[in-house]
């Protein structure tokens, strides 16, 4: 078209790049032959498709797509230089503290990225130079601006800051982009004197965030309590996992936040924290092995048996008994976590009771080896199953579960029977015989029987168990010669 070469005429004029030229005009001048342009292209577009129709080879147009590209990149330069002339008149009159360092970053960058673009693509000119000298000048202060707009810098650090300018700014009313160009900030000493103390506000955010972290984690954690074994008013800890985990992860995080050089400003709070992780670890510890122990020795004195026979033990398990119920029952009306494992006394009660607990275990295994000694067949039996004997000595019948570990071939052993005024049959103290694994029955002699205390009496069984042996096989001989092989061997077992 020769409006398109019209057009490349007027868009090739020198001052449509001459940084004397008035910007307002040369822009109501690009719109115009951008304009143009556009009716040209349409009138191209409309030439293609009668070409489409009537299968003409196609116009290309591409003198009108040169022209086109002339014409947005001048667009692209005008539109640059006011786009940063405005912003930076705008970032000077604005309050400091109100500028937005990701808008000046972001156009900062893309009036840089523009002049490279543009450098390359238009006639040498006056104006790219000028416009990307500026950004340049304003690119290297960018980063002392990063320093002083921190949102991490606090009262303790502007007053370095002023310091550092020896300029009291808590004493100016409004504070401008130019009131740190008066100061010299963005001097080279300067700016690295203030990049120091902006890294030491975001070192400090950092550990505080961690601290806050920590704080957040304990502040709801509650201990989990539950009843034991049905008892409405006993209660006991369940699982501590989620617990022993937050523990560990606060422990390492405040011995992060405390080994930094940058803890100073809370370094009181660090270091109660530091306490109150120590002094509830030591208590979950010294928590965990009373409750433990508790629980064992528990089921053992709930027997009277075990109480008339210990007594002294008795009375030092019924004084931690009842200092630990009182301790779980207070737990589990207010169950967080750091106040009930750190409250008042609660390491020291906790210590006590194990130390009460350690003795009387003690005191314990040494009244179980005074019964293995008097009946050393015991040693078969573990702590839990010879308890479990000793707990119901006035049931002489409780032992038949752990006779055949006592006894190699002892399966059970019989008592007597009686019938009462009703007629019902009752079983006796009478020991009358002993069974074996596969059904094999031996008598015993008269009168043994399961009174006194255990190992007493089944220290007789096992004497009765020889005899009653012997006095079998004395007779089985007496009659081997009497009766045929096979019925002598059905008879005497």
């Amino acid at each position: 078209f020769s409006e398109v070469e019209d057009i490349h005429e007027e868009v090739l004029k020198e001052w449509l790049l001459d940084l004397g030229s008035d910007p307002a005009q040369v822009r109501d001048c690009l719109i115009d032959l951008s304009e143009r342009l556009t009716m040209c292209q349409r009138k191209a577009q409309e030439y293609k498709k009668y070409q489409k129709e009537f299968r003409l080879e196609v116009t290309r147009f591409e003198k009108l797509d040169q022209v086109i590209n002339e014409v947005k990149l001048r667009q692209i330069l005008w539109d640059s230089v006011q786009q940063w002339k405005e912003s930076v008149e705008i970032w000077n009159e604005i309050h400091f503290h109100e500028l937005s360092m990701d808008e000046v970053e972001a156009l900062n960058t893309k009036i840089l990225k523009n002049c490279a673009m543009l450098d390359k693509n238009l006639p040498k000119n006056d104006i790219i130079p000028k416009l990307k000298a500026e950004a340049e000048e304003f690119k290297d202060k960018i980063p002392v601006l990063g320093f002083l707009r921190n949102p991490a810098l606090k009262t303790r650090h502007w007053i370095k800051i002023e310091q550092i300018l020896n300029r009291h700014l808590a004493e100016e009313t409004e504070i401008y982009l130019h009131t740190f160009e008066d100061a010299n900030a963005f001097e080279e000493d300067i700016a690295a004197e203030l990049m120091e103390v902006s890294n030491m506000a975001s070192a400090e955010a950092g550990l505080e965030t961690l601290l806050n972290k920590v704080e957040n984690a304990w502040k709801e954690l509650e201990l989990t309590v539950i009843s034991h074994r049905d008892h409405r008013d006993v209660f006991v800890l369940a699982g501590i996992d989620e617990i022993q985990t937050v523990l560990d992860e606060s422990s390492i995080n405040v011995s992060t936040v405390a080994a930094s050089r940058h803890v100073g400003p809370i370094k009181p709070k660090v270091d109660d924290w530091v306490s109150q992780l120590d002094l509830f670890s030591r208590t979950l510890d010294e928590w965990m092995q009373c409750q433990q122990s508790w629980i064992y020795l528990e089921a053992i004195f709930s027997a009277p048996d075990i109480q008339r026979q210990l007594p002294h033990e008795t009375q030092m398990f019924l004084q931690v008994d009842k200092a630990w119920k009182d301790l779980m029952r207070r737990t589990q009306k207010a169950p967080l976590a750091l106040g009930a494992m750190t409250a008042e006394g609660v390491l020291e009660q906790l210590q006590i009771n194990n130390g009460l607990l350690e003795k009387v275990t003690r005191c314990l295994e040494a009244y179980l080896e005074v019964k293995r000694m008097a009946f050393p067949r015991f040693y078969f039996l573990s702590n839990d199953e010879l308890l479990e004997i000793l707990a119901q000595t006035k049931n002489p019948y409780a032992v038949q579960p752990h006779l055949s570990k006592c006894f190699d071939a002892i399966a059970k052993i019989e008592f007597g029977k009686k019938k009462t005024e009703t007629g019902e049959s009752v079983m006796t103290n009478d020991i009358i015989a002993m069974i074996s694994p596969e059904g094999e029955r031996l008598t015993f002699g008269v009168g043994l029987k399961a009174r006194g205390a255990v190992e007493d009496w089944l220290s007789k069984v096992e004497e009765a168990m020889f005899l009653a042996v012997k006095r079998y096989m004395r007779h089985g001989i007496r009659v081997y010669g009497l009766k045929d092989r096979s019925y002598w061997m059905q008879e005497h077992p």
